[in-house]
């Protein structure tokens, strides 16, 4: 997924100028295919996964998170006598524990 989002964003994020019909026109790619190839013989296939380590340091900060919390909650739940309201608790909480992750 990363070489299209890496395209996408770069096709998104390029000047713009007027063109004769009064539209805006993207002033360095003409759509996301034009975009990987200039950017692999620009800067070859490295430059398609700028940006990944972020986001798989993000990704496994929340998975962890999750994990966490999901072990803590299995915890709790053989020791309680709460067991059919544990896993509602369980989905609350790692939902909350995601969106604040991002």
């Amino acid at each position: 997924m990363q070489p299209a989002d890496t395209a996408l964003t770069r096709v998104y994020n390029q000047p713009t100028v007027v063109g004769p019909d009064g539209r805006l026109r993207g002033t360095l790619y003409k759509n996301p295919i034009d975009c990987l190839w200039k950017t692999f013989r620009t800067e070859g296939v490295r430059g398609w996964y700028k940006g990944s380590f972020l986001c798989l340091a993000i990704f496994s900060q929340m998975l962890h998170e999750v994990l966490q919390v999901q072990q803590h909650i299995s915890c709790v739940s053989r020791h309680t006598r709460m067991s059919s309201f544990i896993p509602m608790l369980h989905l609350i909480y790692i939902n909350g524990i995601s969106a604040s992750s991002l």
